[in-house]
């Protein structure tokens, strides 16, 4: 990727992507973290305190075992979340979108997101951080349309407020690691 593509792009998977071999776990976890804070408001107090734990472990304030308990607080918000969201009237998806990208910024191996096996876990840290960027995203965006009516208009505006979402998370990468050449 170029120094103008880097610029220029509005997807934060394909900024961390490019990243990939350049970021350890910690650079994973600190940028996950970012982008729920991007989901504050839609987040419950449970899962904030999980991505704060993250922060702290993040910046090597917090030892492993307190993320740990951390990440297992934060799956069983969003198995909370699962079990009342509501998908048809669009009332709580925001709230499952938050909880979900608050239990991927705490996700450590061995620790499940979610309880159900068929649904896959992260296979790394990176993984982990791009499923942080899109439930936050979502969470940010179905917040921020979910009062609007028509449901047409709603979807319409959905789309629009998630582009918006993904171009603030690529300014969010961009000002935590700027623009380096990779060498081949």
């Amino acid at each position: 990727m170029t120094e103008p593509e880097w610029l220029a792009s509005d997807r934060p998977d394909e900024l961390l992507f490019h990243l990939r071999h350049r970021l350890d776990d910690r650079d994973l976890r600190r940028v996950a973290a970012a982008f729920c804070r991007r989901a504050w408001d839609p987040m419950g107090q449970a899962s904030r305190d999980a991505v704060e734990a993250a922060e702290r472990h993040a910046a090597g304030r917090e030892p492993a075992s307190t993320l740990r308990d951390a990440a297992f607080a934060a799956a069983d918000v969003l198995q909370e979340a699962l079990r009342t969201l509501d998908i048809h009237v669009a009332r709580n998806g925001h709230l499952y979108h938050a909880a979900y990208a608050a239990a991927a910024a705490c996700w450590m191996p061995g620790i499940p997101i979610e309880r159900d096996p068929r649904r896959g876990e992260p296979e790394g840290m990176l993984d982990a951080a791009v499923r942080a960027m899109s439930h936050a995203a979502s969470a940010v965006a179905i917040d921020r349309v979910q009062h609007h009516r028509p449901v047409e208009e709603m979807h319409a505006m959905l789309a629009e407020a998630t582009l918006d979402e993904a171009r603030a998370q690529a300014e969010i990468v961009r000002k935590l690691f700027p623009f380096r050449p990779m060498r081949p």
